[in-house]
């Protein structure tokens, strides 16, 4: 495996991967009207928007044979915008493998914590195993749902 920042070049990949890992939450955490929203902040404008954004940075993790396995996307150095795992490649240590290379990227531009995340269902013991605490109730805004998270 290995981890590089994502490229406007990358979005229909990145595209890809957020759609089939996101298919996998759909019951659980959309209604139609959160997973219509899902899908047009998924499109490719969209990708490369937040990909040209100074705001944001986004990491890939590859697998060994150039298949990417996820992608961490941070907002302001402190806010998981994105956080999704190809689901053959989950349980291998992809997720905790971006998140301690964002995390290190966060403190070398001068945050060191709190870190925050509204976590999907299947993401909140991901995020717990980060040293995450739920700071909220489970929330359902504009159809998605979510847990909100922070990190100190």
């Amino acid at each position: 495996m290995h981890i590089r920042l994502a490229q406007p070049d990358d979005a229909p990949a990145i595209k890809a991967l957020i759609l089939a890992a996101g298919a996998t939450e759909r019951a659980t955490d959309f209604d139609e009207k959160g997973w219509a929203t899902f899908l047009a902040v998924t499109d490719i404008e969209p990708i490369r928007n937040r990909l040209n954004n100074p705001e944001y940075f986004c990491l890939l993790c590859f697998a060994e044979e150039e298949a990417l396995a996820g992608l961490i996307t941070m907002r302001n150095f402190e806010k998981i915008d994105q956080l999704f795992v190809a689901p053959d490649c989950r349980r291998l240590g992809v997720a905790r493998s971006l998140w301690f290379e964002a995390k290190a990227i966060c403190e070398q531009n001068g945050n060191s914590g709190p870190f925050r995340v509204r976590s999907s269902s299947v993401g909140v013991p991901v995020c717990a195993s980060f040293g995450f605490v739920a700071t909220g109730p489970r929330t359902v805004e504009n159809g998605i749902a979510y847990t909100p998270m922070e990190r100190q």
